[in-house]
């Protein structure tokens, strides 16, 4: 029988634990969720120029779906805080210290599962 933590399945970490996520991933997260947002509040000052055929789409969306748009983005955004809170409880399970715990419910409000599989799965 294992006794390496209380929870049985987490294997002993340091109270400091951290993975950053990968940088690419970060900055494809960060204009998904720029994207949409835009598309939802302000379609038309999305910069086609800088964003592609991503910003095109996002456009379309936001003028022709204005409604299933603002659903959708609710939803990333509740599901990301919904991630972020199951971070928090992982983060208190495994003793992760403050700054740790504080670093971890950020990536992971930012970034969602992401971040938060490293944290699960580590």
């Amino acid at each position: 029988m294992s006794t390496d933590t209380e929870m049985g399945k987490y294997r002993k970490l340091s109270s400091n634990y951290f993975v950053l996520v990968n940088p690419i991933i970060i900055f494809l997260v960060a204009v998904g969720m720029y994207l949409i947002t835009m598309a939802w509040l302000s379609p038309d000052k999305i910069p086609t120029s800088l964003f592609g055929p991503a910003a095109d789409l996002a456009i379309k969306l936001g003028k022709d779906f204005p409604n299933f748009t603002r659903q959708f983005v609710l939803c990333v955004y509740a599901i990301h805080f919904a991630e972020a809170a199951v971070c928090l409880y992982v983060c208190h399970q495994l003793k992760l210290n403050l700054p740790t715990t504080i670093a971890w419910f950020l990536q992971t409000l930012g970034l969602g599962m992401f971040a938060l599989r490293f944290l699960i799965w580590p």
